[in-house]
């Protein structure tokens, strides 16, 4: 999408649009326009549906467009998902979290006759008239549907773990603080490198603190599990790597240490590198940037 900021006399408002209007172009706001997850395959800014939280969190700009600038966002995480899809699709009406309007979405893909395909699909919406309101998260699912069946567009091949799951690199940010090393692969995975956050390692604590009830006994789970579960799931959405749930759930279940290590070699294969508490700051791999 397109990121247009107007620094105006009343303050800073971002907006995702496609086009500037005649109200926007006001003699006291300097506009800047920022092109974020690039172009679609008609020459317009990619669809911005709603997702998942894991897939929104890269696509949600920051008010402060300094702080825009320096996510590291690889274009590579726009496709994954169903992000694929976004491409073909741009924003007709888009959808405002503030005045709780779902948006619209128009196919970009031009015809053989030079036409361009204008098949609309509206976003659902729930809750609206609360504060708890959020858009559906249905769009990109209609708009892969649209591009499979009517332009023969495939999604793009789902791939494998760039590391192997018992290499040690990592290990010791995941044995010696799982929730440390989990705030930061958070925090990479929206674009915020070699960043602690110590609201997710006191998020991915707290889950612990609650026992869990398994049959008549009432079970502890560490918080590394947490951890390993959070960041694998998220990140294998991000990278559109093939892995079944039940995989998933089981390495970081019984494997955590090397889950966390794992995608810690991800993230830095991947160009966003989330740093370590116990090796060099801002570690990168020889392999670094490979997949952008």
């Amino acid at each position: 999408m397109f990121l247009i900021v107007l620094n105006c006399r009343k303050g800073a408002v971002t907006r995702r649009m496609n086009t500037l209007s005649s109200s926007d172009k006001d003699a006291d706001c300097q506009v800047e326009v920022v092109l974020v997850g690039g172009v679609g395959v008609g020459g317009r800014a990619r669809a911005n549906p709603y997702f998942c939280l894991r897939l929104d969190r890269i696509r949600i700009s920051d008010a402060d467009d300094d702080a825009q600038r320096c996510r590291n966002i690889p274009l590579h995480w726009y496709d994954g998902g169903n992000g694929w899809a976004t491409k073909y699709f741009y924003d007709s009406v888009p959808r405002c979290d503030t005045l709780q309007e779902a948006g619209r979405y128009r196919c970009q893909v031009r015809m053989g006759d030079g036409r361009q395909c204008d098949h609309e699909i509206v976003e659902g919406d729930c809750c609206k008239g609360t504060c708890l309101w959020t858009s559906k998260a249905n769009a990109h699912f209609l708009m892969a549907n649209h591009a499979i069946n009517h332009h023969g567009a495939q999604p793009p091949p789902r791939r494998q773990w760039s590391t192997s799951l018992l290499e040690t690199e990592g290990c010791w940010d995941a044995l010696l603080c799982a929730p440390c090393q989990g705030s930061r692969q958070m925090m990479a995975m929206a674009g915020w490198e070699d960043r602690m956050h110590w609201g997710w390692a006191a998020y991915f604590c707290s889950l612990s603190s609650v026992p869990l009830n398994v049959g008549i006994a009432q079970s502890v789970v560490p918080p590394c599990v947490y951890v390993a579960l959070g960041t694998r799931t998220e990140l294998a959405a991000l990278n559109n790597i093939d892995e079944h749930w039940l995989a998933t759930l089981l390495i970081s279940l019984f494997l955590c240490p090397c889950s966390i290590a794992q995608s810690h070699r991800e993230l830095v294969i991947s160009g966003v590198a989330p740093g370590s508490g116990v090796m060099s700051k801002g570690q990168r791999s020889h392999a670094q940037c490979a997949m952008r």
